[in-house]
């Protein structure tokens, strides 16, 4: 241990510089430091000087004497209120509360028998001795403004957050863009456990509000202990018990009585699109709570048991099914802490999201066609220690399991294949019984585990640790009935995408295509990091970092398919407090975050996946949906895009593939006005430096080659560079071919994303607060990132971009998370001891809208509805303007009345005040089939919120 020790230490001096006079700063994310400086004796007194720190609601007592330079610290505090005292011999120079915030320093400084107090005494804290960007609140502190209570609408406070389309995840989920990445970039943390949906990247596993007790919104330059992003990261803690025993209850409703519906849409010739007049939207949820000392100052707990009951309603687009939501599981919650004595404590939360929600499928016709069940969720369980093994060593570790389903099913799957009519004649869009597109079951679990140290070294603080993670999926998936049934509208001579060219008289086409896929996939993610934070000067603090990451992603037979090492990520801040009184800094920071390549991956490339398609003339439509064909009539040969059988990794995986990583570069500027406001600008450039995702002209460009025999199908890749792949010869032995950018045809992959920030803050005094932010920004290029909003599709890692050349034919431009102006504002005012009004705004421009078409001027067949085009003129990427400015105003007021019996409140949130109905979606493909228009071209798909109101009531004792 001493020898990793010392090792460790000077490559952190080495990284650092040489030894200077000051105070380190840093905290890790489960828990808080109070720290500060003893400037009143000279160096030979300080050893008549210690300090004690004492958190009075759990008992917790620490001492720690002082350093050679005056300076004090104590780390691994959870997140609450502390007495600070600081003692010449037994006498008290100084007594004072602060409050301890995650990931953030709380300083105490006694001066001359003058005392500087953070946080208490001026109100305004800035953080002099971090390069961090983001938003550091208190579940207190939500609970005064008006916040949907989800985790993406917490982020979406925090300045350069803006929020995604609604294509993505499950019912009424949104999933938020940090900083022009994609919404599946993001990192999210219970308790120091990694609960990100590994799967594809979409949000994670999540708990209710009521049992949070503060969360950390991170937007940028955060340091080398955290990885896995190149978006953001949400890290939350819960709430835990103390020595005075509290037990409450609190309910929200959401009436549908209290709720608006969006407008409704309709074709150009009058006829119904989308009937959201119709919609319906419940929820109630019931929580009731209990926290107190099993053992007084030893052993304390916080449980937590949620009733809920949403339902909601709305029929499909572009059909006259309804779809009926239910969610009625409920949820439960439990953090033990056990301080077993000053120096050590151990906790374990638990929790389980479990849930099996139905969703009722009906006609045009009222009649039920079917029910789908929905499994989410899992059990949760994580374990955290720390210890203090010196007054200047110290250590945390965790052991995390987190456990999400994926299972959707139904006993319409047996029976009824899956049918898309997209013919201009056509009754409705989705003909037949099916109720469930892609039957799957699926399992996620990832056990995660990690160590942290913390060294004071003189000037100098060394943290340093290790994480690993074994994420590991089962998938089973099918269509519908064991088929796929797509209906289009085709032109004589017109070219399919299996090369079939459409025979004359034909002029309506069926695809025919089936799926399956089965297997457990497994991934290995491991990563060590050292952080040196230097204070080189009283005024200046330099923090540099270094972070390794390794994943290794195995196929369906355990082997490894795709496997990096050795991605260094360096971290760079330098912060100048600039007055030298903590009241402005002006601060700098470089970051490289790597993204590993999700499981969807594992999935989707390297298991015995079996998709083919074949096509048809169609003659006619059954009365159940079914088409009516001659097989005689096939129209080309069968498009094979996977044969079932496991690849070499030799074969799909482009073997000088490098990791997708992102640079970022920040320069701000924060300062202290009066004793409660703060004000802020910063500027941030980031550069997604390398992508990974599929190309599919592979087998194309071999057989030019000479390789006649092979059908590879789809290989991962840095898209726009050279790549190397191993194909059969002659004797059917696998030899390397090595394939340059030009004969593959593709740009390399870009994304780009500058933006100019101004925040304030007014803290709150017992009266008013006020928080808000201007950001202007660009994001451009022409690969979103992890997903595709442009179609909606969360095949994580293996988008239709780059598939094809072709296809990238005009995709440079304005990215889907480019919204070029954001304003948001949040207060609160207490009118009186009884009453509090909270207010939430939002004002955001729209993001661009493309026109897609299914085939390319120059001939290329139809694939999809990817090519940019509008019906047969060639547009590039965001050609059809913008979707609308949303502008939202949210309102709360509570009312408090005095009760020397429990803790009494009764409030109302309005959202949407004025029921504002912007577009934010539209529908964006011109056409049907290859010169064939789509109607529903630029017909809107989405629109913000409506207005809708919550009631609540909580009662504490």
């Amino acid at each position: 241990m001493k020898n990793n020790i010392f090792k460790a230490s000077l490559c952190a001096v080495a990284v650092a510089g040489v030894f200077a006079s000051g105070m380190a700063s840093a905290a890790d994310n489960t828990s808080g430091t109070i720290q500060g400086t003893i400037a009143t004796a000279t160096a030979n007194t300080y050893q008549n000087y210690h300090v004690e720190i004492v958190n009075p609601a759990t008992g917790f007592k620490k001492s720690i004497s002082i350093g050679e330079n005056g300076d004090y610290r104590l780390p691994k505090l959870s997140a609450g209120a502390y007495t600070v005292r600081i003692f010449e011999g037994d006498v008290v120079k100084l007594e004072r509360t602060v409050n301890v915030a995650i990931s953030r320093d709380t300083i105490v400084d006694l001066k001359d028998d003058i005392e500087r107090i953070a946080v208490t005494g001026r109100k305004v804290y800035l953080d002099t001795g971090s390069a961090e960007s983001g938003l550091n609140i208190s579940a207190e502190s939500l609970a005064k403004i008006p916040v949907p209570r989800d985790v993406t609408s917490v982020a979406m406070l925090a300045p350069g957050v803006t929020l995604g389309d609604t294509s993505f995840g499950d019912t009424g989920q949104t999933f938020a863009s940090f900083g022009g990445a994609s919404v599946a970039e993001n990192a999210f943390y219970i308790n120091g456990l990694n609960v990100t949906n590994f799967r594809n990247g979409l949000g994670g596993s999540g708990i209710p509000f009521e049992f949070y007790d503060s969360f950390e919104v991170k937007t940028g330059g955060y340091s080398a202990e955290f990885g896995r992003s190149t978006g953001g990261v949400v890290n939350a803690v819960t709430k835990r018990g103390t020595n005075e025993f509290h037990a409450g209850a609190s309910a929200y409703w959401e009436p549908n009585s209290l709720r608006d519906t969006a407008p409704d849409v309709r074709y150009r010739d009058g006829s119904i699109y989308i009937n959201n007049a119709d919609d319906y939207k419940h929820s109630m949820e019931t929580n009731l709570y209990a926290s107190g000392a099993l053992i007084k100052d030893k052993l304390f707990f916080y449980g937590i048991y949620t009733l809920r009951d949403i339902k909601s309603r709305g029929m499909l687009s572009g059909s006259q099914d309804v779809s009926e939501y239910q969610s009625d599981d409920p949820f439960w919650g439990l953090k033990v802490d056990w301080q077993i004595n000053d120096d050590h404590s151990l906790a374990l939360t638990a929790f389980s999201d479990e849930t099996t929600n139905p969703t009722y499928s009906y006609d045009a016709s009222g009649e039920l066609k079917g029910i789908t069940e929905e499994s989410r969720g899992g059990d949760n369980y994580i374990v955290n220690y720390k210890g203090y093994l010196t007054d200047t060593f110290t250590v945390s570790a965790l052991y995390g399991v987190n456990k999400y389903s994926l299972t959707t099913e139904s006993d319409a799957d047996v029976n009824c294949p899956l049918i898309v009519d997209v013919r201009s004649d056509a009754e409705t869009l989705y003909p037949g019984c099916w109720v469930n597109s892609i039957a799957e079951k699926g399992d996620d679990k990832r056990k995660a585990s990690r160590i942290d140290f913390e060294w004071q070294l003189d000037d100098h603080l060394i943290r340093f640790g290790y994480d690993r993670e074994e994420n590991t999926s089962f998938s089973q998936q099918n269509y519908s009935g064991g088929a796929y049934y797509r209906y289009t509208d085709a032109l004589p001579g017109a070219e399919l995408n299996n090369g079939g060219i459409v025979p004359d008289g034909v002029n309506q086409v069926v695809q025919i295509r089936q799926l399956t896929n089965v297997g457990n996939f497994e991934t290995i993610s491991s990563a060590y990091y050292i952080e040196d934070t230097w204070n080189a000067t009283d005024d200046i603090t330099v923090t540099a970092g270094l972070r390794n990451e390794t994943f290794n992603n195995k196929n369906v037979n355990g082997e490894s398919f795709i496997k990096v090492d050795d991605q260094w990520a360096p971290r760079l801040g330098i912060i100048w407090d600039v007055n030298g009184d903590g009241n402005s800094r002006l601060y700098g920071n470089f970051g490289r975050y790597y993204l590993p390549v999700a499981n969807n991956t594992n999935v989707r490339l390297a298991g015995s996946e079996d998709d083919r398609s074949r096509f048809y003339a169609l003659d006619a439509v059954n009365a159940d949906g079914t088409p009516v064909y001659d097989p005689a009539n096939e129209i080309g040969g069968e498009l094979i895009n996977s044969n079932g059988q496991v690849k070499d990794p030799l074969q799909i995986v482009d073997q000088t593939i490098k990791p997708m990583y992102q640079d970022e570069y920040i320069i701000g500027y924060e300062t202290v006005v009066g004793d409660e406001w703060s004000m802020g600008v910063r500027t941030v450039y980031r550069d997604l430096k390398t992508a990974m995702d599929d190309i599919c002209n592979i087998d194309d460009v071999m057989v030019a080659k000479g390789y006649v025999n092979n059908h590879t199908g789809c290989v991962l890749t840095n898209p726009g560079t050279d790549i190397s792949i191993s194909y059969s010869d002659a004797d059917g032995n696998l030899v390397p071919v090595n394939v340059t950018a030009e004969e593959l045809g593709f740009d390399e992959a870009t994304r780009k994303y500058l933006a100019l920030e101004y925040n304030f803050a007014k803290t709150w005094d017992g009266v008013w607060s006020l928080q808000g932010s201007y950001v202007w920004s660009h994001s451009w290029g022409n690969a979103e990132g992890y997903v595709k909003s442009d179609n909606g599709q969360d095949d994580a890692g293996l988008t239709q971009d780059f598939d094809l050349p072709e296809l990238m034919d005009g995709a440079y431009g304005n990215l889907p998370n480019d919204r070029r102006h954001t304003v948001k504002l949040f207060g609160s005012y207490a009118i009186n001891e009884q009453w509090l009004l909270g207010i939430n705004y939002l004002l955001q421009s729209g993001r661009p809208i493309n026109g897609y078409g299914v085939g390319h001027p120059d001939g290329t067949p139809a694939y999809g509805d990817t090519f940019y085009l509008d019906g047969t003129n060639f547009v590039p990427r965001g050609s059809f303007g913008r979707t609308d400015w949303v502008s939202k105003v949210d309102l709360s007021l509570e009312y408090t009345p005095e009760w020397d019996v429990a803790d009494l409140s009764f409030r109302a949130d309005i959202f949407n005040l004025f029921d504002q109905n912007s577009v934010t979606q539209v529908y964006e493909t011109a056409e049907q089939s290859v010169g064939v228009e789509d109607r529903k071209f630029l017909l809107p798909t989405g629109f913000q919120t409506p207005r809708s109101v919550r009631l609540s009531a909580s009662i504490r004792f």
